[in-house]
């Protein structure tokens, strides 16, 4: 009552107005007396989700005034305000109730936050969990790959070891003096490949079974070269291994009278592949061009067809077009094998 005498008169008119009181014609002293009335009746304590429903007139005024609605921290504001003091003095039951509500509302808290606290604390867990895992797989795949490294590596090892062991001077052929070169390097290749030897260790291999000129080659090598390719062609140059020559021999191939015909088949598919490979002929018309321009400087004077092929014409049009040139040089028609 000492807070509504405090208030004027046009203040104690709103709240009368709010409470649904009649105002006009009433002083102020009635209309405290109104207002002390109504703070007098007594409702229902009733809680919906934890919210305050239905309160003591001055009780709901305070919960429902307050930010956020009916919460434990509210609560406490609410029990140390003038008006619950009043409360408490005028209705101790109706104080009781304010209390339980508030004891209600911090246990529900209280739950809230224990399962928000376990629910955190299961996503740690379980992430935790799920790292070790992905760890321990990672772990278990490096193990693995470090194994089959190490037994691929043995195996390769000891293959390369065995292979070693069993290759001997005796395993490969030897370039004696008039041995065709093209045999021997064939024969040689052979062996390598039958023993599985690593192309980059042919070279110290073939050194040993080279003799006379063929040696010759090789020591004019610096010390360090033992690529085999860069042997075997300068081997091929030496001994004039050239297209042209792969040509010559092909065309003039006899078959010795003490070998097969299968045999001498295989000589002239060897030595005619030795050819178009040197011309680098691949291709039909590349092949068509070779046969070509063969025809053509067969059908030149010797003289002619030297020029020619000091010229090294790359197809017979140009081969045709410096045979023309010879035939202006020296004014004579195009000669003609005789």
């Amino acid at each position: 009552m000492e807070a509504y005498r405090k208030q004027s008169k046009e203040a104690l008119e709103l709240l009368c107005q709010e409470k649904n009181l009649p105002t006009f014609g009433k002083n102020k002293a009635q209309l405290i007396a109104d207002l002390v009335e109504a703070d007098s009746h007594i409702f229902q304590l009733e809680t919906d989700t934890g919210r305050v429903t239905e309160l003591p007139t001055a009780a709901g005024v305070l919960l429902t005034e307050m930010p956020g609605g009916c919460t434990p921290q509210n609560i406490k504001d609410i029990c140390s305000t003038d008006l619950f003091r009043q409360l408490m003095a005028a209705n101790p039951q109706e104080a009781l109730h304010v209390m339980i509500q508030q004891q209600a509302a911090e246990r529900e808290a209280q739950r809230h936050a224990a399962e928000r606290e376990s629910a955190e604390r299961l996503a740690e867990r379980e992430a935790q969990r799920q790292a070790a895992e992905r760890e321990a797989q990672r772990r278990h795949e490096l193990e693995l790959a470090k194994l089959q490294f190490t037994l691929q590596s043995s195996l390769n090892s000891n293959a390369s070891e065995s292979s070693t062991r069993r290759l001997r001077k005796d395993d490969f052929p030897s370039l004696e003096e008039g041995t065709d070169l093209d045999v021997f390097l064939k024969s040689f290749e052979k062996v390598c490949r039958q023993h599985q030897l690593p192309s980059d260790q042919w070279g110290r291999y073939l050194t040993p079974q080279l003799k006379g000129k063929a040696l010759d080659v090789f020591v004019s090598f610096p010390p360090e070269t033992d690529n085999y390719e860069a042997i075997k062609s300068a081997l091929q140059k030496t001994f004039n291994l050239t297209p042209e020559s792969y040509r010559k021999k092909f065309r003039s191939m006899q078959q010795c009278p003490s070998s097969s015909c299968i045999l001498y088949v295989a000589q002239l598919e060897t030595t005619f592949r030795q050819w178009v490979t040197g011309v680098q002929a691949t291709t039909y018309e590349a092949l068509n061009d070779l046969l070509v321009l063969e025809q053509f400087l067969q059908t030149r004077s010797p003289n002619v067809r030297e020029w020619i092929l000091e010229r090294k014409p790359k197809n017979a049009r140009a081969a045709a077009e410096l045979a023309d040139d010879y035939a202006d040089i020296h004014a004579t028609s195009p000669p003609t094998a005789s």
